[in-house]
């Protein structure tokens, strides 16, 4: 069994793989909070948050499955077919046992695909994926540093195929990575503006490019926002 949020078929909003078909899979829970203690209940920022998880509602509310009932038989067959299979959260690496397992049935039903694994980088990954993208925490994510910053994780998940995210509401984020993960390579760095509509990316974007290009790093914007806006599931 394995606790699922949603499946749904899109494209992949951010990163490397920006705008390939894919297959989603969200799992139920998370180890942090980004928004800060309070967040989950009035939608308010708190903690010196400047910007809340645009997914709390979804990824606080699972249902168990077996492994025959998460696909449909469509989605089976767009993996088959070459979407990616994209494994997010919540923090997906909460149930690593549980998502094995899942990859094995889906060789079992002749569909091997492309898997990413969205994950917020303080969980030790066990799993042999395609592609690690990892989203550490800033200080604006409202999140204490001991809980949002594992440094000999964030290495461990460095050595595989990944991509490092760091979302951007403000100038001075910044000198926060610069101080904090300067093991990352400049190439391996997204930068990502912060917000959770249209009308909060407006603002922030600016900022995101801006610094990414002063800093020789990739510029990722939201897709998912910038085409659907608060919409999920599409």
């Amino acid at each position: 069994m394995i606790s699922i949020c949603e499946v749904f078929y899109s494209i992949q909003g951010e990163g490397m793989t920006m705008g390939k078909p894919s297959v989603f899979l969200r799992l139920a829970g998370c180890n942090l909070l980004c928004g800060g203690r309070g967040t989950q209940h009035d939608g308010a920022l708190h903690d010196g948050a400047t910007w809340r998880c645009d997914t709390i509602e979804l990824w606080m509310k699972g249902q168990s499955k077996t492994y025959e009932e998460v696909f449909s038989a469509e989605q089976l067959q767009q993996l088959r077919d070459g979407a990616h299979l994209v494994i997010t959260g919540g923090e997906p690496l909460l149930q690593q046992d549980q998502l094995a397992g899942l990859l094995d049935y889906l060789k079992e039903n002749g569909a091997e695909p492309y898997t990413e694994v969205e994950t917020n980088g303080t969980i030790a990954s066990q799993l042999d994926l395609d592609q690690y993208n990892i989203s550490p925490k800033l200080r604006n994510s409202g999140v204490s540093q001991p809980d949002r910053y594992k440094l000999e994780v964030l290495k461990a998940l460095s050595s595989h195929h990944s991509q490092f995210k760091f979302v951007i509401s403000r100038e001075d984020d910044w000198k926060e990575i610069e101080d904090d993960f300067s093991f990352i390579p400049a190439e391996k760095i997204w930068l990502m503006p912060a917000g959770e509509d249209q009308s909060k990316l407006a603002i922030t974007r600016p900022i995101a490019v801006e610094l990414a290009k002063k800093h020789g790093v990739n510029y990722s914007d939201r897709l998912q926002i910038v085409v659907w806006n608060r919409r999920t599931g599409v």
